[in-house]
């Protein structure tokens, strides 16, 4: 994730307090001052105030400034999430890939890892009913979900994954809006037979609501 500057420290410190509005004005009263590393930082924090206020339009043209040149993937999915939450679902996909080059160049070292990412851009997705999308995406967890084998959280937040319960849930919102439950069934039967215990029971419950939508 790209480092704050010290700068923005006080613009900084609203935004952690979740005073949004107020960051947003400080950091507009002093953008003519800035230049470099310090712009594209308050670019950067420009757009996240306007994101976490649902004002996806603004957070756009915000964070489309702050990704100029960048080679952290946090800063490419911000514009992923903002864009599809707006329904520029285009900008969303083509941000999307530059997250999966950003940590194909770093070895997949960068944090939050991918497959977290692919699980807040699947969810950003779901948000806006756009199912036949997020059905790749879960597609992509599942099989990494059954090289790990284990679904004990602490393992796999170590492995940089999503906890199992929150894909599950994903995955069923995503067959039954799609009006896909047999086909949902299979879904889960194919990911619990590469599951531990305890995952295959996770996964048998995720069926039985399934089957009750």
């Amino acid at each position: 994730m790209t480092a704050r500057t010290l700068q923005l420290n006080k613009q900084w410190a609203l935004y952690d307090r979740q005073e949004y509005e107020r960051a947003l004005q400080d950091t507009q009263a002093v953008l003519a001052n800035l230049q470099g590393a310090d712009l594209l930082d308050a670019y950067r924090l420009l757009g996240l105030c306007c994101y976490f206020q649902g004002q996806y339009s603004h957070a756009m043209h915000w964070l489309q400034k702050a990704v100029q040149g960048s080679e952290d993937s946090s800063d490419w999915l911000n514009l992923a999430l903002a864009a599809t939450l707006y329904g520029n679902l285009e900008l969303g996909e083509q941000a999307f890939e530059q997250v999966r080059l950003c940590q194909q160049v770093s070895r997949f070292r960068q944090e939050p890892g991918l497959f977290l990412q692919i699980y807040w851009y699947a969810s950003a997705l779901a948000d806006g009913r756009w199912w036949t999308r997020v059905r790749p995406l879960l597609d992509e967890l599942a099989r990494v979900y059954k090289r790990l084998y284990s679904t004990e959280p602490a393992y796999v937040y170590t492995h940089g994954l999503p906890f199992l319960p929150s894909v599950l849930e994903l995955a069923t919102r995503c067959f039954r809006e799609l009006g896909q439950h047999a086909q949902g069934v299979a879904w889960l039967q194919d990911l619990a037979s590469g599951l531990d215990e305890d995952g295959q029971h996770q996964v048998s419950k995720a069926m039985g609501d399934l089957r009750e939508a």
